[in-house]
């Protein structure tokens, strides 16, 4: 069962990667009326940190599929800089939204645990 999962996953591994690269775009950008201060506690930076753990994945499990060269390097790289974008706009493109250094740092944590998670699966099962 969780071979078929991992077999399904792999085969749309593109299509997973670059919708999940909408989603956070989308929810970087909505305004979200029932959250009232969310900065004042740093369940905010938790959910950074998740959600960047999450691309870090989804895009090695791409690049496993097409056998890039230094990929855990290469995704942490895309994602952070991602981020940092979506952070950089923010409040260019949003009266709701602002720039938040401490975003910056939740996701940055998100995508070192990840490497460091991919790194440590890598060599228990031997992928490429």
């Amino acid at each position: 069962m969780i071979t078929k999962l991992l077999s399904l996953v792999r085969k749309h591994a593109f299509f997973i990667f670059i919708s999940y690269l909408l989603l956070i775009l989308v929810l970087s950008f909505i305004t979200i009326q029932e959250v009232e201060v969310v900065d004042e506690t740093f369940d905010d930076k938790i959910f950074h940190c998740i959600a960047y753990f999450v691309m870090v994945v989804f895009a090695f499990n791409y690049t496993v599929k097409t056998s890039v060269k230094y990929a855990p390097l290469l995704c942490s790289l895309f994602c952070f800089s991602y981020g940092t974008i979506i952070e950089i706009l923010q409040p260019r493109l949003s009266e709701y939204r602002a720039f938040d250094y401490y975003d910056i740092v939740a996701n940055t944590l998100g995508i070192v645990f990840a490497v460091l998670a991919i790194i440590a699966f890598k060599n228990k099962v031997k992928i490429k």
